[in-house]
């Protein structure tokens, strides 16, 4: 239960792809904390924003999903939909680290957190959670398979699975938590004013929070992160009648019935699909390796062809310079052979003699 003394602890909460790192970092421009720069897994040219999701908060997901061997991309063993009580066994195994965890995000005051995997662990997070605010991002569900498959190469009905999946579970456990409803198409349309209806929510369980600068916000969000968009004639028409009503309730909470909802069995049988996507993806990322290190290979075969090619001009070079000075020296030990020879004929000649013999008399005299 939410007590008035303690900090808010603002979840976001949504499958991948569906807005949930723009929705995690305005929260974070209004003041919550969320780590130091360490902490986070940082961006890349898929989120060029930042995927504002912590490394510790993936490591413990990750754990938890995988103590039912499962992943963020297959859940076909996952036993939760979100209202059943975790497993005794994982949950005590981390139990520790997410009380840890907890009361060290408390001591920096109301702060943030998302990682898409929570949309299915929560509940073993709920138990240390004294004062938890949901935000949920929403996003069409097609919209999210074609991002999935232009990232992953999975397939749509996977894509759409995991939505499920993920709503499902949300939907659930947070049935008597304040939830908090923010619209990713909307928000990229009307940053300013949709995070102005998102702060002025959340003032009420984090009072401390500051309406960002209408510049900080527009310098954030930018239309050019939509860029995945459904047709509206295939909107419908990819998902099956309970996503359809799935959807329907993220559009209408309120709508929403006071029973627990269940998968459709059928979706779990889409995440097999994700192994083979997996597979794919692996020997396209090889044979692009493969093709880099090829052209690598290749320019230096070029470089090492044209550094050949220049030794061996300038080997050619000094090789006709040689021989050129061999054979002006040649010449000039021919030239000094006849001087020596007609030198040493002009000495044994008589003239030499007499000369050699007057230049004695000239010099006694």
């Amino acid at each position: 239960m939410a007590q008035n003394d303690s900090p808010a602890q603002i979840i976001i909460l949504g499958p991948h792809r569906s807005g949930t790192s723009l929705t995690t970092r305005l929260v974070n421009l209004m003041g919550a904390w969320f780590g130091e720069d360490s902490d986070s897994i940082g961006q890349n040219e898929e989120n060029p924003k930042g995927f504002w999701e912590r490394r510790d908060v993936i490591a413990l997901n990750d754990e938890i999903l995988q103590a039912h061997n499962c992943s963020w991309y297959d859940l076909s063993q996952w036993p939760l939909n979100g209202s059943e009580t975790p497993d005794a066994a994982p949950k005590k195994k981390i139990d520790t680290a997410i009380k840890r965890w907890v009361k060290e995000m408390n001591s920096h005051g109301d702060w943030v957190v998302k990682d898409p995997r929570m949309c299915h662990t929560l509940p073993y997070w709920l138990p240390h959670l004294n004062n938890p605010v949901i935000v949920m991002t929403h996003r069409h569900p097609l919209e999210i398979a074609q991002s999935l498959r232009t990232r992953n190469m999975f397939p749509l009905h996977t894509g759409l699975a995991l939505w499920e999946y993920a709503m499902v579970s949300i939907f659930n456990a947070t049935r008597h938590l304040p939830v908090i409803h923010s619209y990713h198409n909307a928000m990229l349309h009307d940053p300013v004013g949709c995070t102005k209806e998102l702060y002025t929510a959340l003032s009420t369980h984090a009072p401390q929070l500051k309406l960002p600068e209408t510049v900080e916000i527009e310098q954030f969000v930018s239309p050019d992160l939509h860029r995945e968009k459904a047709k509206d004639e295939d909107r419908a028409r990819f998902l099956s009648d309970f996503q359809n009503q799935l959807w329907g309730y993220c559009k209408a909470p309120d709508t929403l019935p006071n029973d627990a909802l269940n998968y459709n069995k059928r979706s779990r049988e889409f995440f097999l699909l994700t192994e083979l996507a997996f597979a794919l993806q692996k020997e396209r990322l090889e044979k692009s390796e493969l093709a880099h290190e090829k052209r690598i290979l290749e320019h230096e075969l070029q470089e090492a062809n044209q550094a050949r090619e220049a030794i061996q001009s300038a080997f050619d070079t000094e090789l006709a310079n040689n021989k050129q000075l061999l054979a002006e020296l040649e010449d000039t030990q021919a030239s000094l052979h006849a001087s020596n020879h007609e030198l040493n004929a002009i000495k044994r000649s008589k003239i030499w003699r007499l000369r050699c013999a007057l230049a004695r008399l000239v010099g006694r005299a």
